[in-house]
């Protein structure tokens, strides 16, 4: 019987809005359970971004301008997904919602 695995999500967003709801991820990063980082994703927003949200992503102006599609990320993630791993994480519903993995 195989083991099972455990991934930690993290997703974080830019404001693409003035609506709470105005959202684009601009950031992906899944550790397993021995702590080791598994992928460490820029995403690139595919509206204009209003704020960085910097206090609570980390994020600055510029540090996109080369990152990744989220479609492409998105791919990425599914590739280490299966019926032995279990996602869990600090508002795991809406990370799960953001990557479409649902």
């Amino acid at each position: 019987m195989a083991s099972k695995r455990y991934l930690s999500v993290d997703v974080e967003c830019v404001a693409t809005g003035r609506r709470h709801d105005d959202r684009d991820v601009c950031f992906v990063a899944i550790v397993d359970q021995h702590e080791k980082v598994i992928l460490k994703k820029a995403i690139k927003p595919e509206k204009p971004v209003v704020s960085y949200l910097t206090p609570l992503t980390g994020v600055r102006e510029g540090d996109l301008d080369d990152a990744d599609s989220l479609s492409s990320v998105i791919a990425e993630v599914k590739k280490l997904l299966g019926p032995d791993v279990t996602l869990v994480g600090q508002g795991i519903k809406n990370d799960i919602k953001w990557l479409q993995l649902k």
